[in-house]
């Protein structure tokens, strides 16, 4: 798959995480792909291990699943998980570049949501 349609693809997985659903003629059209694309994006997304809820034609991942993937679920970091990157930030010298982009990515909007939301942390 090119970097053309991993985008499009990834971008779709983004899309389809909110809470709104899609019909498949937004999706079309905010992506710019043909009926049969779109179709073959979200089999994509389901095949790998996604549940994309469908309702009345339209289309948004599941938000809870006990059978598929749930961006919640992968994105979610446990208590022993946060404190393990919290140590490795914390082994990181100040000025190296990478560390601040790590902790607006990873440690910032587990321990701090709410900032992180609001742009406290931006």
């Amino acid at each position: 798959m090119g970097d053309g349609k991993m985008s499009v693809l990834l971008r779709m997985l983004m899309t389809l995480s909110t809470k709104r659903r899609y019909s498949l003629h937004e999706l079309m059209e905010r992506f710019d792909v043909s009926e049969s694309t779109a179709y073959r994006h979200i089999r994509t997304i389901e095949g790998a291990g996604f549940v994309v809820a469908k309702l009345k034609g339209t289309y948004r991942l599941a938000l809870e699943s006990s059978t598929g993937k749930t961006l919640k679920n992968l994105l979610h970091f446990t208590p022993e998980e946060v404190y393990i990157l919290e140590r490795t930030m914390d082994l990181l010298h100040d000025s190296v570049p990478v560390k601040s982009r790590l902790l607006l990515k990873f440690v910032y909007p587990v321990r701090y949501p709410i900032a992180c939301q609001t742009g406290q942390y931006r």
